[in-house]
């Protein structure tokens, strides 16, 4: 089997379980808000956030550096499983009862405390299971991470779900998360116990001195990710409440499972990159450029599908008492455009060798962020987040657009944004005054006209459907 197609088998496997787990995730979520309204989805946001934030301490990027050696040798993996295991077990005990004595003696009320200490239990057990499941990744068996991911979501669905039904108490209902996590771990436990043996449980401490030199590095580029992804719903939370926040959040996390799919391509396009960097820098930004302009294109048509219909998509999925989201998923929505777009221009950089520059550019904007999003929060509350999240990641694609590619390909890069832009300003308006038509023959015939304005303009051509073929299926020779 080619390089490029295992590692394509690899990504849909594992693509397969986080897309199908998420979904699972999003139901519940969902049918949650819908019972229980914004401000107890509020509550759910934040200490999912704040208990993710917290326990992160404990994975100390271990899971990189485990994947990284053991798949250089294999043998190693019952030492490295073992005394990570007892390093990271430790220190989330630790960190999880100083998170429930906090908790109890917070001034938080009574329903956040034990919300919060549920949440930062299934956090803990997650990020133990971590070890495992990158174990599986390391020796090439991806279907265990992929089917645990699956699992411990629709445990939490299902469990969750019926919780409400029974008890109606979005306490009882969130214990699920704890439950789901610990009965993975020990599912993972068993499935790494039957493949490759028992853990070395021993305490070897220059060992574990060893991997925290190495882990160290990961670790930092982990709390910055984390950081940047949950510290906007904490500082809303602080400054407007959990009613703000559900509202928020609702919108966030319908965009984070539509959106699943521009991390597949991200991923199956990096081996591609990776080896062309080693050949012709011509052919690699040639690649990229295409790759770009055809991201741009489907995240650009689902984007203004969504900003048309965002009233009836919040209305049908989370119910009247979140109406006010509409406005958040009309402008988060192109902040997932934008992020979309660096994650491609990021790998040209990681292949390129500016990782560096990337991790600094990344560091700068994230750390940034948090001043701008307190401003923003602080004028406009949860649009004011929203409009921070575009911002940076606006900033964000400018600056690492500059570094990945030479001044002399700009014009092309712009000249491949500029057809889908036009064609959707101009089915945009079109749209708006055609709005009182009949929507059955309006809706067709805008999206029929933007679909001919893009080849008509040079937006998409035939030869695009070829190159994701190959990347898909393999080049044939």
């Amino acid at each position: 089997m080619q390089t490029e197609q295992k590692i394509f088998k690899n990504t849909v496997i594992l693509s397969a379980g986080k897309g199908f787990g998420d979904l699972c995730s999003f139901v519940f979520i969902a049918y949650f808000g819908r019972i229980f309204g914004a401000e107890i989805l509020g509550k759910y946001s934040f200490a999912m956030s704040l208990g993710g934030l917290l326990t992160i301490l404990a994975s100390f990027g271990f899971n990189t550096l485990l994947i990284r050696e053991v798949s250089k040798n294999e043998h190693k993996s019952a030492t490295y499983v073992g005394n990570l295991l007892l390093m990271r077990g430790g220190l989330s005990l630790l960190i999880w009862g100083l998170i429930i004595i906090g908790s109890l003696k917070s001034n938080l009320p009574d329903d956040t405390k034990m919300i919060l200490i549920f949440f930062s239990g299934y956090h803990i057990f997650y990020r133990l299971t971590g070890l495992l499941r990158a174990s599986f990744k390391a020796h090439d068996q991806m279907h265990y991470s992929g089917i645990l991911e699956f699992y411990h979501k629709i445990v939490i669905l299902l469990l969750g779900t019926t919780s409400i039904l029974i008890f109606y108490s979005p306490t009882i209902a969130l214990s699920s998360y704890p439950i789901a996590s610990i009965s993975m771990f020990i599912i993972a436990l068993v499935i790494y116990k039957t493949n490759h043996g028992f853990p070395e449980f021993t305490v070897n401490y220059s060992f574990i001195k060893d991997s925290i030199r190495k882990a160290f590095p990961f670790f930092v580029i982990i709390v910055i990710g984390q950081f940047y992804d949950r510290i906007g719903i904490i500082f809303l939370t602080f400054l407007k409440g959990e009613h703000s926040t559900g509202i928020f959040w609702s919108s966030d996390r319908l965009l984070v499972t539509l959106y699943a799919g521009m991390n597949i391509f991200s991923g199956v396009l990096f081996p591609y990159m990776a080896k062309l960097s080693t050949d012709t820098t011509d052919q690699l930004y040639q690649l990229c450029q295409r790759a770009l302009r055809f991201l741009f294109v489907v995240l650009l048509s689902v984007s203004i599908v969504i900003y048309i219909f965002s009233d009836q998509i919040i209305l049908t999925i989370f119910g009247e008492k979140f109406s006010s989201s509409e406005q958040v998923l009309k402008l988060l929505i192109w902040s997932y455009l934008l992020m979309g777009l660096n994650q491609i221009i990021s790998i040209l950089m990681i292949v390129t060798y500016k990782e560096k520059i990337l991790m600094q550019m990344r560091a700068i904007a994230y750390f940034g962020y948090c001043g701008v999003s307190l401003f923003f929060i602080w004028k406009f509350d949860y649009i004011g987040l929203a409009f921070a999240k575009i911002l940076i990641e606006g900033i964000l694609f400018l600056v690492i657009l500059f570094y990945a590619f030479p001044f002399s390909e700009m014009g092309k890069l712009v000249r491949n944004f500029l057809a889908p832009l036009s064609s959707s300003l101009v089915c945009l308006i079109l749209f708006h005054i055609l709005d009182d038509f009949n929507a059955f023959i309006t809706i067709p015939f805008v999206f029929g006209l933007y679909i001919a304005l893009l080849f008509l303009l040079k937006g998409v051509f035939v030869h695009d459907f070829k190159f994701m073929g190959e990347i898909i299926f393999g080049k044939r020779e």
